[in-house]
């Protein structure tokens, strides 16, 4: 049972077949395939939706993370459209993954780009 539903994706980093697809925190399907389309430079995921979950057609796809080190999975956030997603429907709207590596690198960056300033300041006002 269930249907098919894809989303396309510029980064789905922690996403496999497996991964658990929840919507309102209820598991409500996974995903069953993952693909690279060559012509886009993008990622598509197939999920598997259970029969009788209803999806606005306006919903978000985003790739989570269960925390700092947890795994990572697709959280539906539903949209208000009162038409529904169906079998071999493509998400409009995704949220890619994010790289958890890279958003600690902006902190450490930006910490030290205002620890650098501070010194500036200090020794200006020292003079």
């Amino acid at each position: 049972g269930g249907y098919k539903l894809t989303a396309r994706f510029n980064a789905i980093d922690g996403i496999t077949a497996g991964s658990k697809v929840l919507l309102a925190g209820i598991p409500v399907g996974m995903v069953i395939g993952e693909e690279f389309d060559t012509e886009r430079h993008n990622a598509i995921l197939v999920m598997k939706i259970e029969d009788g979950v209803e999806i606005p057609f306006d919903s978000v796809a985003m790739v989570l993370s269960d925390g700092v080190f947890g795994g990572k999975f697709i959280k539906i956030a539903p949209g208000g459209e009162l038409e529904y997603l169906e079998h071999g429907d493509e998400f409009e709207y995704v949220q890619d993954s994010v790289i958890f590596e890279e958003l600690l690198e902006k902190v450490i960056v930006a910490s030290e780009a205002r620890r650098a300033k501070r010194k500036a300041d200090a020794a200006a006002a020292a003079n």
